[in-house]
This record gives C-alpha cells, sequence and structure tokens, in this order.
C-alpha cells in the first residue's frame, strides 16, 4: 500500500521540534511552532499550537474577553511566544 506524499509530509512536521523560552525564563522543547502565554492569578500557562492561525485565534479570543471576565480570572498579561532561531 503506497503512501500519499502530503501524508509523508505531514508526518515528518509533526516529529519537528522547536526550542522556546517561556515567559518564566524557562527553556523547553515541544513540537509546536507557536506559543501563547496567559498570566492569571500570579501564574503563567502555556498553550501550544502548531500554526500561526491557530495561535492567532487564541489571541483574537483573549482580546475579546470583556472586562468582567477578565477580572473574574484575574488575567494579568497574555503575549505570543514564538520558537528560538
Amino acid at each position: 500500500m503506497k503512501c500519499p506524499v502530503s501524508l509523508i509530509f505531514v508526518s515528518l512536521f509533526d516529529l519537528i521540534m522547536n526550542t522556546f523560552t517561556l515567559a518564566t525564563g524557562r527553556q523547553v522543547e515541544k513540537n509546536a511552532t507557536h506559543c501563547v502565554a496567559v498570566k492569571s492569578r500570579g501564574r503563567w500557562n502555556h498553550q501550544w499550537f502548531k500554526s500561526d492561525r491557530g495561535a492567532q485565534n487564541e489571541l483574537k479570543r483573549l482580546r475579546s474577553y470583556s472586562a468582567d471576565t477578565i477580572a473574574y480570572y484575574d488575567i494579568q498579561e497574555f503575549k505570543l511566544i514564538k520558537p528560538n532561531t
């Protein structure tokens, strides 16, 4: 059974590991291309994405929060983190 070239490319893309410097200063290696860091209640949480579009959609969602939602979750800041070059 032959495997289409597009499936081979996607499989190889899934194996690519990138090094990120997190908002806390720690360096990690993840199978992702973008990270969105959210500081809430004094702690950083990181969400990992394999596409720029997914990360941009998450940022758009965070920007759309009302003042009440931001106060409820105590969101202090959020930012996009790209892999180290």
